[in-house]
């Protein structure tokens, strides 16, 4: 079996993580912020929302099952603009 791959954290990144359980939320957020990353959070689907009109993320990782807004169906309300510029992740 192959050895996984280590790779350097590329810091400086502007993420959201949206999830409405703020202890998840923030580990990520703080992981994140140790790699030298800045993190906005959002506790809940509208939330996720109004921050995506107000700023674009070079990454969004979002809760599949938030109260609000479900995970896929979150992505067809978000800002098309910068679209190309957000990788989006769900878990």
């Amino acid at each position: 079996m192959a050895e996984p791959v280590s790779h350097p954290p590329v810091p400086g990144k502007l993420v959201l993580v949206a999830d409405d359980e703020a202890d998840i939320a923030e580990v990520i957020a703080r992981l994140l912020r140790e790699d030298g990353d800045e993190v906005s959070v959002a506790h809940g689907g509208a939330e996720a929302l109004k921050l995506l009109e107000t700023r674009a993320f070079d990454l969004v990782i979002s809760d599949m099952e938030m109260e609000q807004v479900k995970g896929p169906t979150s992505s067809s309300g978000w800002p098309r603009e910068g679209e190309a510029r957000a990788r989006r992740f769900s878990s």
